[in-house]
Order: C-alpha cells, then sequence, then structure tokens
C-alpha cells in the first residue's frame, strides 16, 4: 500500500527488520513501493523491469493482498512461474487467496480479534473515563499454500 499510510509503513518497518533478525541485506534497488492500494502504471513498469532483469529476485514479500493480484499479473506477462521461478507471500488473507493459481501464501491478520479488542478498550476507557494510550500486540498467521517454494537452482 501507499507509503505514506500508517499500516504500509509498519509492514515496511516489519519485513526490514525480519530481514535484518536472519542476516538477509536488502537491496533497495530492487524494491518497489507503491503510492496506493495497488500499483500505477510507473510502479508496475517498475516492477516488470525488477522482474526481467538477469539478477531479478526469486521472491516477493507484497505489502497488501492487490500488491500480490500485481505480482501475479507481472509474473505472467514475463512468463515466470509461480513458484519456481518467483515467490510470492502478502500480508492479509482474503478468502480469494486461497482460490488463485496458484492458491497464495499469506500473512493472515487477526481483524475480528482486533475489532473484538478495539471496541472492549474503547468501551473500558470511556467508562473508566481513562484518556491513556493503549498498546497491544496480536500476532497474524502465516497460511501456507502454494505461491512459495525454495529457490530453483537453474
Amino acid at each position: 500500500s501507499g507509503e505514506q499510510l500508517s499500516n504500509s509503513l509498519q509492514r515496511w518497518e516489519g519485513f526490514r527488520q525480519g530481514c535484518e533478525q536472519h542476516g538477509i541485506t536488502i537491496d533497495e534497488s530492487r524494491i518497489v513501493k507503491g503510492s496506493s492500494w495497488q500499483l500505477n502504471d510507473t510502479e508496475m513498469n517498475d516492477l516488470l523491469t525488477t522482474l526481467a532483469s538477469n539478477s531479478r529476485p526469486t521472491a516477493m514479500f507484497c505489502g497488501g493482498f492487490f500488491f500480490a493480484l500485481d505480482a501475479y499479473g507481472a509474473a505472467a506477462r514475463l512468463g515466470l512461474r509461480i513458484p519456481q521461478d518467483l515467490s510470492i507471500i502478502a500480508v492479509d488473507d482474503p478468502p480469494s487467496a486461497a482460490h488463485l493459481s496458484p492458491p497464495l501464501t499469506t500473512l493472515r491478520q487477526p481483524l475480528n480479534k482486533l475489532g473484538q479488542d478495539a471496541i472492549t478498550l474503547l468501551y473500558d476507557k470511556i467508562r473508566k473515563n481513562d484518556n491513556t494510550i493503549t498498546k497491544r500486540i496480536l500476532n497474524g498467521e502465516l497460511i501456507i499454500r502454494a505461491s512459495t517454494a525454495a529457490p530453483s537452482r537453474t
């Protein structure tokens, strides 16, 4: 999603931290960031250029489902097979993710729990006239499907 949106910034920061924890160096020249919830023409061209290069990535982290759809489309346009040539994983897990070809590996967010916790917290704060800021961490769930595989050796 767009770089200015808080959840996009947090997804990017989480990705960056995860890479750092595992000793993975991020090659900034391979990063394609969108300015909205899906890629515009310029951003799609950047993605196509990145995926068509001789040193193309073997895997993509998509910060949202619609970016994953763009990645599937770009891979198809270039004749790349998912996951043999390019693994794709995305944040968000709408029901349609399981129906893509191949089904998309996702990080499912606990959206129901988020809503329940938010209303409960709001209710308690109103009742107790409590204006303090409360932080909660809710863990996502990795849903492994067929869009990811070990890099091929070819």
